[in-house]
């Protein structure tokens, strides 16, 4: 099975995983995805990648995204991707016995560290990490969620390969 794909303008190469997939590939009802489910020993990892640095990103998606950041609907199209993932997962009877981390990889030079850190809050703030109860032992269990860059991401992880693609 194929553990290197491309998203964003960026190869992820995730060979060191267990298992990997391209989970937007899928479709599965209405319900949206994240870019990259990653299996590792100790944990899964729901990955987003966006991107709107990106040399080839169209000046409507451009502008879409920036839209979005102002009018504050970005954080429920993020955190829709990461909560539907789970739906998908556990409406299909997969479920992980180890903890999930979720990461939004964003690459955005005109965003503030401020508006960074509010961004970040308010994803975080409509995640299900409240699902962590008692009736969910044993299944999934909500590790943390960052926000990073590409650089942050390959410095915390580098089991894994991120390379630019030069077109």
């Amino acid at each position: 099975m194929d553990k290197i794909f491309t998203e964003s303008g960026y190869c992820f190469d995730f060979t060191n995983s267990l298992n990997s997939y391209k989970a937007d590939f899928v479709q599965y009802h209405d319900l949206s995805a994240v870019d990259f489910v990653v299996e590792t020993e100790n944990n899964v990892f729901f990955i987003e990648v966006k991107n709107p640095d990106d040399k080839h990103s169209t000046i409507k998606n451009r502008k879409e995204f920036f839209n979005d950041l102002q009018n504050d609907l970005y954080p429920y199209k993020a955190s829709a991707k990461f909560t539907n993932m789970l739906l998908r997962k556990w409406v299909t009877g997969d479920f992980y016995h180890k903890p999930i981390i979720f990461v939004f990889i964003l690459e955005y030079k005109e965003l503030s560290c401020v508006i960074r850190r509010k961004l970040k809050d308010k994803i975080f703030n409509r995640l299900p990490f409240s699902l962590n109860k008692q009736e969910f032992e044993g299944k999934e269990c909500f590790e943390k969620f960052e926000l990073l860059s590409i650089e942050e991401f390959i410095k915390l992880y580098p089991e894994f390969t991120i390379k630019e693609i030069s077109r």
